[in-house]
């Protein structure tokens, strides 16, 4: 298992494409989980990240709402994907 920290995905993301490309594959899986609140993936971010996710050749993608499931179901989606995408905070709504 990998992790990777972006703190901002538009720029750091040319950093490590090449390495990238080595280690994700097409057939992979991949889910997207908010931070915070389901208001920070709005349709700019979520685009942002599909487009990042299809540049790999993945199109298999879902989105986690940890505010709209249960522990247990959350640990059964993301058991169940090899690609894991943690959004950036929106530390206002974080802390409100």
């Amino acid at each position: 298992m990998y992790s990777i920290l972006i703190s901002n995905i538009e720029f750091g993301i040319d950093l490590i494409k090449k390495d990238l490309k080595k280690l994700i594959k097409r057939t992979d899986k991949a889910v997207i989980i908010t931070y915070s609140n389901d208001q920070d993936l709005n349709k700019t971010n979520k685009n942002k990240y599909l487009e990042l996710l299809h540049k790999f050749g993945i199109k298999n993608v879902s989105i986690l709402n940890l505010y709209q499931n249960e522990v247990k179901k959350i640990k059964q989606i993301i058991n169940n994907y090899n690609i894991l995408i943690i959004t950036e905070c929106n530390y206002q709504d974080a802390y409100n």
